[in-house]
């Protein structure tokens, strides 16, 4: 899909910065909530300054292809579930364009 690709461009430039950001303040763990397809985990794998990755990913196909990308790396915790600040079942809406998948009803 072209217009998931042009988004997959312009975030490789937004996980760049990101990462460079948290290296130089010296963090050794990332925590990943919606790590999709592990483009934002691998910007922070590249910088060799990470010890300790923890990823979350609610998608289930999308969950299979960042696991099985990253599944020889031991120090990489991967959880297939979302993450909420409550004990709880929401619907997650799967959207064509993956990484635009939600827990918020589309208003369409």
């Amino acid at each position: 899909m072209l217009i998931e690709k042009i988004f997959d461009f312009i975030s490789y430039y937004h996980h760049h910065k990101i990462s460079s950001y948290a290296k130089n303040l010296g963090c050794k763990t990332l925590i990943d909530v919606g790590c999709h397809k592990g483009d934002f985990l691998n910007s922070f794998l590249k910088t060799k300054k990470f010890t300790k990755f923890y990823c979350f990913e609610p998608q289930k196909k999308i969950f299979k292809i960042l696991f099985k990308k990253n599944r020889n790396k031991k120090n990489i915790e991967f959880y297939n579930i979302a993450l909420s600040d409550k004990n709880t079942y929401k619907i997650f809406y799967e959207n064509r364009l993956t990484s635009t998948s939600t827990f918020s009803k589309s208003k369409n």
